[in-house]
């Protein structure tokens, strides 16, 4: 078996170098195709190990080279292009921001291709629907502009744009080869039928992994606490059925073959048979063959083989994210778990409670068994996070040991429900009752956890970076000390003491400051943190990147757990989207919006979140002055009573000599008006209005102020073009230094 595990680990390994575009090639591929046969005609065991993981490498740098030549190079050719189409739908469509989404197939040219269709959003399609209209074909290298490997990993050819002119031809009925999508799409509207809206989200996100259901709040919340996994449908659930079905019919034995295979299959079908989610399925099939053919499992070959099969058929898959982090997180738990979970074990303490009674055996197990895995995964899962998401989160054991436990009962009732739901809606009601409470449980351990002090860290702080190397080499060498003769207490001490001086040195930064500034990378928006002294405000949290979850975790980060004051300019998206959640994660004493009407419903959400958090609401229509910490703080009603940009709430600090001005998105002639009405003279450090836009930051401002310092809070390559080449030129002229989020991320400025 090992044989073929080191094949694949070969054939992966090369199939990750060449998506990843390391200039290998078809030379490399052929000198490791004569190496390996060279190495193989030598015989010798070492020889014949390494022949194989090279021969492995060679056929998968051939394989995945002549894959992109073959399936992604002519999407190239249409990308672009507008044609008429008709496409049958592979799924159900989903709401999106926008409007729909839909899986669908067809063929241009003779070129056959899976693709995502995006329509308005009275487009409601089922699985066998046929639509045809005039579409805009995008190359799945890039998404609307910019690049992107998020549907290409996913094995889809093209993103396509529906224009209003379409037709669509209903199914008589679903085909057989979606059924098992229809059976998921009735049980989830069973689920419908039974639970309140907060509790089918979850449910249905546990069932099929969709998180429609499931409120922004709440999806930052999973990912704080470390639980994001749970409704991205993979391995976890796979094994929950497994085990429920080893329960019924027996350990690994013929019937549990013969009935597990089917319903595994079925299952990974239902859900959209996600990378993570088939990689668990063909490992649970190998070890259930292996079983029928009494042949032992063995474990790396099982792992490897899976991969390999995965991205066989699409070898971009390798740089699916999920995937990366599904098999780091399967890689680490073999390493390590068992290790863990024996030094839990063997802690007197837990031997002690044990002891007492047999209960407690019981309780104690689940626990130490979601606490070994979740600390298992650490060494392999912590520098892909960091990498693609720049955090991590530190509560990821204390989830293991609270929430993850209750997982498999929420998973088997919400789908014994459903299942139930279709034969008697009475007793699906009374099963209901122990569903909603288990729900209810693990959504409210999920919010505390979410809550607890520096569950989720970012690495936007230089001290959380370096207690997240700290952390990471300390848990390494735990982990690697096989002759466990480290005792716990040891580096459970050291974590805690290089917690607390990062935290306290962090902590210092801020309280060593007379005035500190700090602009957040928030993407294409506006987030802006100010402390005197101990005083804290923030002037807007909105923008793409997930405003408030970044808000949060920067504030937990420098050790901030309180707003005095959160400052609206005015009630765009990009301003004030993330507002709502961040008045629900963090303590704000009172927030100041403008008196302007607001024609969408942003000002509404935000006053029922200030509404529910007690934050004291106050509409700012006569300039205020008051003092804050050392320095002092002006904010200015907007100069024109509109909603627009024009109706920006402006804000305005000063300690000593040192000024700093922000002024939301007003253009060049409301900032006259604020210029005239204020009598505003020099300032050091001054805001760029919207985003450094053309029609902002005029000629009269910049001459009036002289900043010495200008930010700029943009996204990289966003589709508004700002910052507009108009507006540099005009700061360089001035001789202002410029500084822009998308260039530097994070901009803090301390006086």
């Amino acid at each position: 078996m090992r044989v073929l595990a080191l094949f694949a680990a070969g054939f992966c390994g090369a199939v990750l170098c060449n998506m990843m575009g390391l200039p290998y090639g078809t030379v490399l591929s052929g000198g490791l195709l004569t190496v390996a046969m060279i190495l193989f005609l030598l015989r010798r065991p070492w020889f014949i190990r390494f022949g194989l993981v090279a021969l492995g490498a060679a056929i998968g740098l051939i394989w995945s080279w002549s894959y992109v030549q073959r399936e992604v190079r002519w999407t190239d050719a249409y990308d672009g292009r507008v044609r008429t189409l008709s496409m049958e739908a592979a799924a159900y469509s989903r709401a999106t921001a926008y409007g729909t989404a839909t899986t669908v197939s067809g063929s241009v040219d003779g070129h056959s291709f899976t693709a995502v269709l995006y329509g308005e959003s009275d487009l409601s399609l089922k699985p066998g629907d046929t639509v045809h209209g005039l579409v805009k074909l995008q190359s799945t290298d890039t998404y609307w502009g910019e690049e992107s490997l998020f549907y290409g990993t996913r094995g889809m050819d093209f993103t396509l744009r529906l224009y209003n002119r379409h037709q669509v031809q209903p199914a008589d009925s679903i085909p057989v080869r979606y059924w098992p999508l229809y059976l998921s799409h009735v049980l989830q509207e069973q689920l419908g039928k039974l639970l309140p809206e907060a509790a089918r989200g979850y449910a249905v996100a546990l069932l099929s992994g969709d998180r429609s259901g499931l409120s922004e709040t709440f999806q930052t919340q999973l990912s704080q606490s470390g639980t994001n996994h749970i409704v991205a449908v993979s391995g976890m659930h796979i094994g929950i059925l497994m085990g429920a079905i080893m329960l019924l019919l027996g350990q690994y034995g013929w019937k549990t073959s013969v009935v597990g295979l089917p319903l595994i299959w079925i299952f990974a079908l239902s859900v959209g048979m996600t990378a993570s989610v088939v990689r668990s399925a063909i490992m649970f099939s190998l070890l259930l063959i292996a079983c029928l053919a009494h042949r032992d499992n063995d474990i790396p070959t099982t792992v490897l083989l899976a991969l390999l099969l995965i991205i066989l058929p699409n070898p971009r898959a390798i740089l699916d994210v999920g995937l990366q982090l599904s098999f780091a997180s399967v890689t680490g738990i073999l390493l390590f778990s068992s290790r863990i979970y024996h030094r839990f074990w063997m802690w007197h303490p837990i031997q002690w409670l044990m002891s007492q009674h047999r209960i407690f055996r019981k309780l104690v197990q689940p626990v130490c068994a979601g606490v070994a895995s979740s600390i298992a995964v650490i060494p392999l899962t912590m520098p892909l996070s960091l990498l693609y998401f720049d955090s991590f989160s530190l509560a990821t054991p204390l989830s293991g040991a609270v929430i993850v436990p209750l997982i498999p009962a929420c998973f088997l009732l919400s789908m014994v429900t459903a299942l139930v739901s279709l034969l008697s809606l009475p007793a699906a009601i009374i099963l209901s009752y122990p569903l909603q409470w288990f729900l209810g449980i693990t959504m409210g351990l999920t919010r505390w956890v979410a809550g607890l002090p520096f569950a989720w860290m970012t690495m936007d702080n230089g001290y959380a970076l370096i207690f997240m190397v700290l952390l990471y080499g300390i848990v390494l060498v735990l982990l690697l000390d096989f002759a466990q003769s480290i005792r716990l207490w040891i580096p459970v001490a050291a974590i805690g003491c290089s917690f607390l001086g990062c935290l306290l040195l962090s902590s210092l930064e801020y309280d060593r400051a007379r005035l500190s500034v700090t602009m957040l990378d928030v993407g294409q928006g506006q987030c802006i943190y100010v402390e005197s002294k101990g005083i804290s405000a923030m002037y807007d949290c909105g923008g793409e990147d997930q405003p408030a979850a970044r808000a949060v975790s920067f504030l937990h980060a420098a050790g901030r757990f309180r707003l005095h004051a959160l400052l609206v300019s005015h009630y765009d998206s990009d301003h004030a989207g993330g507002i709502p959640e961040l008045l629900r994660s963090v303590k704000v004493d009172t927030i100041y919006l403008p008196a302007t009407a607001d024609d969408g419903s942003m000002q509404a959400q935000i006053l029922a979140a200030a509404e529910e958090s007690g934050t004291q609401v106050y509409f700012v229509e006569q300039d205020l002055t008051m003092t804050f910490g050392a320095a002092m703080l002006s904010v200015y009603a907007p100069v024109f009573a509109v909603s627009e940009n024009n109706g920006s709430l402006s804000a305005h600090w000063r300690y000593g000599q040192f000024d700093v001005l922000m002024t939301g998105d007003m253009d060049a002639d409301a900032e006259q008006v604020l210029l005239d009405r204020q009598g505003l003279s020099a300032v050091e450090v001054l805001v760029a209005g919207h985003h450094g836009a053309a029609t902002s930051t005029g000629d009269t401002l910049l001459e009036q102020l002289t900043p010495e310092l200008v930010l700029i809070s943009v996204g990289a390559e966003n589709s508004y073009g700002h910052p507009a080449s108009e507006t540099l030129e005009r700061l360089r002229q001035s001789g202002a230094s410029v500084y822009r989020t998308d260039q530097c991320g994070n901009i803090t400025i301390r006086r």
